[in-house]
C-alpha cells in the first residue's frame, strides 16, 4: 500500500498507511472497545548504560489532533479505497481527535531496557492509526535524551553547551531536540526560541559570528595564539568591552589543541583575564568529550556544535487487546497480548508490578486530563534520575498481574 502513482501530499508524513488500513478495517468492522499499548527501548546508544525517558509530551501533542492537510486525508482515503478499505472511515479516523488515557515516566527519569517509556489505552483503532507517531516521536526523544546523558557522564561536571540543534532545519524538530538535551543534563542551549517556549536555559557561546561589543565573547585562531590574545585583549581595553568566555576556532580533536588551550590560559593569565571561561568544542561523543575532561586542559564549557542526537530502538507492544477482535485483525506481528503494569523503583532496581495508579507511570492525557502546556521534567537532583542498569528491569510475578 506504500507504493502509489499519485504522489503523497508534502505534510502528510506523520501517519503510516499500512497501519492507516488495519485501523480503517477496525473501524468499519465496528471494534469500538479500548486497547492498551505501551512503547519500550529495546536497545540504547553507544556508551549508555541506561535509558532516559523523553518525548512522551510531544508524543501527545503531535497525535492529539487530527490530520489537518484536507490534501492528505484526501489521498489516503482514496488510497484505502483503492485497496479494498472503506475511504470514509479513512476520513473519519484522520479527522478525529485522540480519545485516550496516557501514562508515562516523567521526562528525566532512569529505566532500563524493557521498561515503558509511554503507555496508552483507548479505542483500538485511534491506537493502531497514530502507534507510528508515537513510536517516532519516541525513539528520537528517548533515543536523543540518552545520548545527552552519556556525554554529560563524559564531561564529568564540566558544564555541556547545545550549540547544534538550534541549526536543525526544521523549526518543531529544533525546538524538540534542545529540549532533549536539557532532559539528559545539558547546562544550556544557545537555541532561543526553544529556551522561551520551553523554559531552558539560553547561554551565549564564542563562535564565528559573535560580536565582541555585544557578547564579551571571542574565538581564538590557534595557529596564531599568543598574537591574537593580545589584539583581542588591545580591542577589549579599547572599546571598555568585559571579555567573558573565549574558544579556539576549531574543534579540540588531539594533544596539540589540548596544549594549545594550556597556552591560551597562560596568555590570558599573563594579561589580567583569570576569570575569562575558555570554551572548547568538542566531537558529540563521550570519547571524545573524555578526552578533554580527563586531561589537564583548563576547559571550563563543553561545546557541541556538530549533531549529538539520534534515534535510538524501541518496540510497541500490545497489553491488552478487546476480546472480540477476530484473530486475522491482529497485527500478526505482536507476541500476543499481556497485561498492563506499573513501574516501581527500589534503590538501583526498576521492577514491573500490577498496574496500580502509583509508580513511575503518571497520568499525562485523558479526556478528563489536558495535556499540560510544558512537559513536566524532573528536577536535576531528583534521585528518579540515578542511573540504573539496563538488564535490570525485574518482571512481574505472572500470578499477581491482573488486567486495568
Amino acid at each position: 500500500m506504500a507504493d502509489s502513482p499519485v504522489p503523497r501530499p508534502h505534510y502528510g508524513g506523520h501517519f503510516s498507511l499500512p497501519q492507516l488500513a488495519r485501523a480503517a478495517v477496525y473501524h468499519a468492522h465496528g471494534y469500538p472497545a479500548d486497547a492498551t499499548f505501551e512503547v519500550i527501548p529495546t536497545e540504547l546508544p553507544l556508551g549508555s548504560s541506561h535509558a532516559v525517558a523523553a518525548g512522551a509530551w510531544w508524543a501527545v501533542e503531535h497525535a492529539s489532533r487530527g490530520a489537518t492537510n484536507t490534501a492528505f486525508v484526501a489521498w489516503a482515503a482514496q488510497r484505502a479505497a483503492s485497496m479494498g478499505v472503506d475511504g470514509q472511515a479513512v476520513t473519519s479516523l484522520l479527522t478525529e481527535p485522540l480519545h485516550a488515557e496516557v501514562e508515562a515516566p516523567h521526562a528525566g527519569t532512569a529505566l532500563p531496557l524493557g521498561a515503558p517509556l509511554f503507555q496508552i489505552t483507548g479505542p483500538i483503532a485511534q491506537l493502531v492509526l497514530r502507534m507510528d507517531r508515537f513510536q517516532t516521536v519516541l525513539s528520537l526523544g528517548f533515543g536523543s535524551a540518552t545520548r545527552a546523558a552519556a556525554l554529560c557522564k563524559a564531561a564529568d561536571g564540566c558544564s555541556v553547551i547545545d550549540d547544534a540543534s538550534i541549526h536543525h532545519p526544521d523549526p518543531e524538530t529544533s525546538s524538540f531536540l534542545a529540549w532533549c538535551g536539557r532532559v539528559g543534563g545539558f547546562s544550556g542551549t544557545t537555541h532561543t526560541t526553544a529556551g522561551w517556549q520551553w523554559e531552558l536555559p539560553v547561554v551565549g557561546v564564542p563562535s564565528e559570528h559573535s560580536k565582541l561589543c555585544n557578547l564579551g565573547d571571542a574565538m581564538i585562531p590557534a595557529d596564531d595564539l599568543h598574537a591574537a590574545v593580545a589584539g583581542l585583549v588591545r580591542r577589549t581595553t579599547k572599546s571598555s568591552v568585559v571579555l567573558k568566555r573565549v574558544c579556539l576556532d576549531h574543534e579540540v580533536t588531539d594533544e596539540t589543541d589540548l596544549d594549545r588551550l594550556q597556552q591560551l590560559r597562560r596568555a590570558l593569565n599573563r594579561y589580567g583575564h583569570r576569570r575569562v571561561r575558555i570554551c572548547a568544542r568538542v566531537a558529540p561523543t563521550p570519547e571524545a568529550v573524555a578526552t578533554v575532561t580527563k586531561s589537564a586542559a583548563p576547559v571550563d564549557i563543553l561545546i557541541l556544535s556538530s549533531p549529538w542526537w539520534g534515534a535510538a530502538s524501541t518496540a510497541c507492544v500490545p497489553l491488552t487487546l478487546p476480546g472480540e477482535l477476530p484473530a486475522e485483525a491482529r497485527n500478526p506481528a505482536s507476541r500476543g497480548p499481556r497485561q498492563r503494569r506499573q513501574l516501581h523503583r527500589d534503590g538501583n532496581q526498576i521492577s514491573l508490578q500490577p498496574w496500580g495508579s502509583t509508580g513511575l507511570l503518571h497520568p499525562l492525557y485523558s479526556p478528563r486530563l489536558p495535556l499540560p502546556v510544558v512537559p513536566v521534567l524532573l528536577s536535576r537532583r531528583s534521585p528518579l534520575r540515578a542511573s540504573v542498569h539496563a538488564e535490570m528491569l525485574v518482571p512481574p510475578d505472572s500470578s499477581k498481574v491482573t488486567g486495568r
